[in-house]
């Protein structure tokens, strides 16, 4: 039975231990995004994964994903550095009320001194935050080396006509509501079909090169997993059953912080616990504010395209963690 219906086994170890043992790893634009939202120590982790994969020759780009990375990745870091000045600037605040002794008698001209202090050292330090993330984007820097890993591993550009293809057939994918892509119906012509054109180019190159795919993503809308009660259970059945029809092949998907935990666990290489608990605190972070203007979102087509894969990735952790070598659940992952 499990092999007519795959898709609701694809944590089976049978399954997943060969897929972990020889499988070529992608990651989505999001997930190379947070290597510039985390602290440097993380960075270097997730840096240093991304290498080790390259270096076994099991890590690969697709073109839309390398394009998307491009396009938002000065947005982002520049979105970073204005959450500085609003933090700094509630600081700012703060030192006003506290220098307005009226407001405050119970403190004395030291412990004034004592609190100036310690606010010009968050102040410096979020200076230097700031100047590394400026730092990031420029030569010889965290996007070169990411550029550097990527050298020779990003899929080629599809012609105009490829791209009209997946276009017309993603239309038609949408209205039945089959996935991925179908939540970004709203968006603009150039933009709606950037999730479909990454499946299919995952699909050519896993067919081309016969290889296995770990598919890193945060990406956990109804159009990539199926949810019941508001709660994110497992990849959708079908991107499975669609991934081995096409390709004959395995793949597997998980969120970033998940993927970390099964890398540790397996001893794929050294994963400081600090990295994975820095994701799963930006991933919750991130997931609330998304809860807040979801519904915003979704109406005008807007799309965050930031790390949103907390409930899936929570229970799934915690079997990770409860067993020390899992590769994941499908029933009750929220």
């Amino acid at each position: 039975m499990k092999d007519k219906f795959i898709g609701y086994y694809w944590s089976d170890d049978d399954y997943a231990n060969e897929v972990w043992e020889n499988g070529t790893l992608v990651v989505d634009t999001n997930v190379l995004l947070d290597i510039y939202r985390v602290s440097p120590e993380t960075s270097d982790d997730l840096i240093k994964v991304l290498k080790m994969y390259a270096e076994k020759d099991r890590l690969w780009l697709p073109y839309q994903v390398a394009q998307e990375y491009h396009e938002e990745l000065y947005p982002v870091v520049y979105s970073q550095m204005g959450n500085f000045d609003e933090a700094y600037g509630c600081l700012k605040e703060f030192k006003a009320k506290i220098n307005e002794k009226r407001n405050h008698p119970f403190l004395n001209e030291e412990q004034c001194q004592d609190i100036e202090e310690m606010l010009n050292n968050i102040k410096r330090i979020f200076d230097e935050q700031q100047d590394k993330l400026k730092q990031s984007i420029k030569n010889d820097s965290l996007k070169t080396k990411i550029a550097d890993i990527f050298k020779r591993r990003v899929g080629e550009e599809l012609s105009e006509d490829d791209l009209q293809k997946i276009h017309e057939e993603g239309q038609q994918r949408y209205e039945k509501t089959v996935p991925p892509g179908y939540k970004d119906k709203n968006k603009s012509d150039d933009k709606k079909y950037g999730d479909l054109i990454v499946w299919k180019q995952i699909m050519s190159y896993a067919k081309e090169n016969q290889r296995h795919v770990i598919f890193v993503s945060s990406d956990t809308k109804e159009d990539w997993y199926l949810k019941e009660n508001s709660q994110t259970i497992t990849p959708h059945p079908c991107l499975f059953k669609e991934f081995a029809a096409e390709t004959g092949k395995h793949i597997l998907i998980y969120s970033l912080e998940l993927f970390l935990k099964i890398v540790k666990s397996k001893n794929v290489i050294e994963i400081k616990d600090g990295t994975i608990d820095e994701m799963e605190k930006v991933m919750k972070q991130v997931y609330d504010m998304l809860g807040r203007f979801s519904d915003i979102n979704e109406a005008t087509g807007n799309d965050s395209n930031v790390t949103n894969n907390f409930i899936l990735q929570k229970k799934m952790s915690e079997d990770v963690s409860e067993t020390g070598n899992n590769t994941g659940s499908t029933a009750g992952n929220s």
